[in-house]
């Protein structure tokens, strides 16, 4: 096939899925429009159609609570759509761009077709009693917590953590916390109530053993390591995960505060001093900037003091950019970024954040932040205007349902949330409300 041949393909292609896109907005403003068609309304006709008549009002409630959900389903699939149509009509020909852009176009398209047929986070379950099956319609996009937290560390030796940051936890439940004032790595199993140190704790300096204020870690499981960015000595860690031996440098002259990694082995680090994140391999002394580089600043291509990074599946990148106060993502390839937490200055409104630190995003496009100066954990469903305390934000204190300064934020495999609560020097787990 000639070079003209493979354009021309790749031409019919654009117009294809530009053609798909007109289809798919039409059908998507068909279900907004009418609701009662939608698989999940039939299946609940169906059990109410199957039932006696005293459960008829279930069945209403299951429907409200349906169209509250999918409404919400909605939004995100409107946001996610304009994305869409705004990169397809900033292509001012059909002659700039290549194959990779072309098929993240289709799958971009394809993700907003399944999301449209098949809600990731909403669907019925049905529990068996004695005369019928009663229905219930679960949102797992509305998990809640409880108020009131678990002090993981009390009545063990994670009692002595100074200034924890981060938390990792793997997924045979062993959990990892950065203990960057003590200046290690520590590595505990709840059900063992064992703590071990697996990297530094050596004593300050600036050999190549001792860190010096660590404040984030990740597992490389490509290589069985942990990866630490090493603050205050200002460079990036590499430790075998099988033995105790001496770790060793992979960069260095590096304002290194958040780490993060891709499904290809990746890594992202964020350069607090120069207001930017690159992305490198082991191995790769300098890497290649992904997201700002361009100055301090509030512009979308400009960081101000990025922090802890989060990297999705689609090797999107959300930053935490602390003293611009907000979250700005950044799809791969981009040149700028796009606010989806804060932005709006720096407050304690529910449209405000205060020196964000911990990110995460879950499976439902939900970001999760630790709001460090306002003592609270938020959620924002991207697209949204304004996040949600979640935990927290009850001032700053030592209670239990309180936060001094949240770091790092981690899920188990149950949902529990563990907050680095690193003004009080403890772990708090913050269980699923089942209520």
């Amino acid at each position: 096939m000639t070079h003209n041949e493979h354009h021309q393909q790749l031409i019919e292609q654009m117009d294809e899925i530009e053609n798909n896109r007109n289809l798919f907005l039409e059908k998507f403003i068909q279900q907004k429009q009418n609701l009662e068609e939608h698989l999940l309304i039939k299946q609940i006709d169906q059990w109410e159609n199957d039932s006696i008549i005293k459960i008829k009002q279930t069945a209403e409630e299951c429907r409200q609570n349906f169209v509250k959900s999918i409404k919400k389903s909605f939004k995100q699939i409107d946001y996610k759509l304009l994305r869409l149509t705004e990169q397809l009509k900033q292509i001012p020909n059909k002659k700039i761009f290549n194959e990779n852009y072309v098929n993240q176009l289709k799958q971009k398209l394809t993700q907003l077709t399944e999301e449209l047929n098949k809600p990731k986070n909403i669907f019925i379950e049905e529990t068996s009693t004695l005369f019928i099956n009663k229905i219930n319609l679960n949102d797992r996009s509305n998990t809640k917590w409880k108020e009131f937290g678990i002090n993981i560390a009390e009545g063990n030796k994670l009692n002595q953590l100074q200034s924890p940051s981060s938390i990792f936890i793997d997924d045979d439940k062993t959990i990892y916390i950065v203990d960057s004032q003590n200046g290690h790595i520590i590595k505990w199993k709840s059900d063992e109530n064992y703590v071990e140190t697996v990297a530094g704790g050596d004593g300050i300096g600036k050999e190549i053993n001792p860190l010096i204020y660590p404040i984030n870690m990740i597992i490389n499981k490509e290589n069985d390591c942990f990866i630490i960015d090493d603050f205050q000595n200002k460079r990036i860690m590499q430790y075998s995960r099988q033995n105790n031996e001496t770790g060793q440098i992979i960069m260095s002259n590096i304002n290194c505060y958040g780490l993060a990694i891709d499904k290809y082995g990746f890594i992202y680090v964020s350069d607090y001093e120069k207001h930017e994140v690159r992305k490198f391999k082991i191995g790769d002394q300098n890497g290649k900037i992904v997201a700002g580089g361009n100055g301090r600043g509030t512009n979308l291509n400009q960081l101000n003091c990025p922090t802890f990074m989060f990297v999705d599946d689609d090797c999107s990148l959300y930053i935490s950019d602390c003293a611009n106060h907000r979250i700005i993502k950044w799809l791969k390839d981009a040149k700028q970024g796009i606010i989806v937490a804060g932005g709006n200055g720096e407050g304690s409104s529910f449209k405000q954040l205060s020196g964000p630190k911990g990110i995460i995003v879950d499976e439902f496009n939900q970001i999760y932040v630790a709001d460090y100066g306002n003592n609270r954990v938020m959620c924002w469903v991207e697209g949204a205007t304004k996040g949600s305390i979640i935990v927290g934000g009850n001032g700053c204190g030592e209670e239990l349902n309180q936060l001094f300064y949240p770091m790092g934020l981690s899920f188990d495999q149950q949902r529990n949330l563990y907050v680095v609560d690193s003004g009080n020097n403890r772990i708090v787990k913050f269980e699923v409300d089942l209520n």
